[in-house]
């Protein structure tokens, strides 16, 4: 198969050569105007891209420091509203636990408090050793 397609290409390079060789100026004109459109192709594609790549790199690097600024904000927002939740459970542990500290302090007080009435009590009973009454303390 591959044999038989490069035969009757064969069999066509004469006829192509006769009409390079009648048409030659026409030819060389055409093959001229070819690579010059080829080359201005080209070289419009390079400088034009380089300059929308440029400009698509520039106007990305903004966009992504502005995205970058906004999300920053939003977090700064959003851990600032954490941090003042947890600030607030902070703050209402340590007066749950001052108030712990004074009720345990009061409760000291009052227990000694009671506790000193009751030593009173008892050395004022032992002042008296057959009860009180309405006489004077020895």
């Amino acid at each position: 198969m591959f044999q038989l397609l490069i035969k009757s290409a064969l069999n066509y390079l004469p006829t192509i050569w006769q009409f390079i060789k009648s048409n030659k100026s026409r030819f060389l004109i055409e093959v001229a105007v070819t690579i010059f459109s080829a080359a201005l192709g080209y070289g419009i594609k390079y400088f034009s891209n380089d300059a929308t790549l440029k400009a698509c790199q520039d106007e990305r690097t903004v966009l992504l420091r502005e995205t970058a600024a906004k999300s920053a904000a939003l977090e700064a927002v959003k851990y600032a509203g954490v941090i003042a939740t947890l600030q607030t459970q902070l703050t209402q542990a340590n007066d749950t636990i001052l108030l712990q500290k004074q009720k345990a302090a009061s409760d000291s007080i009052s227990r000694m408090s009671e506790l000193e009435s009751m030593r009173a009590i008892i050395n004022y009973l032992r002042q008296y050793p057959s009860g009180p009454g309405f006489r004077t303390p020895r």
